[in-house]
């Protein structure tokens, strides 16, 4: 089984044929995705080649060569998608008031300064 592949700074009009056309020089491919990067909004693809011998050629290939209008291919093995804890900060939930629970705010209260007069 072939090895999943990374690919970045792809230029944004990119489409799931394009890495297909870039890697079948290589060997074999699979399948092809693009993505949309959830922290930097550019254009991702991840490319699967039919065995691991392509794979290795293909993630050495193009790494140098420029690609569209943007700068030469960042390839990579992909690694497998990491599970993050759920963001419990984010939406505390109804029965809470910013990570308190309402009612309970007596930690919270201090004595407010008079001025001097």
């Amino acid at each position: 089984m072939g090895k999943n592949i990374d690919v970045a700074n792809l230029p944004d009009t990119t489409t799931s044929d394009d890495p297909i056309d870039l890697f079948q020089t290589h060997g074999n491919v699979k399948s092809a995705q693009i993505i949309i990067d959830k922290l930097t909004g550019r254009s991702r693809g991840f490319v699967e080649m039919s065995n691991d011998d392509v794979s290795l050629a293909a993630i050495e290939g193009p790494d140098s060569a420029p690609y569209g209008n943007r700068p030469p291919l960042n390839v990579n093995e992909a690694r497998p998608r990491q599970e993050h804890p759920p963001n419990t900060r984010a939406n505390p939930g109804p029965d809470t008031f910013g990570g308190v629970p309402r009612g309970d705010f007596s930690s919270r209260l201090r004595p407010f300064p008079l001025p001097n007069v």
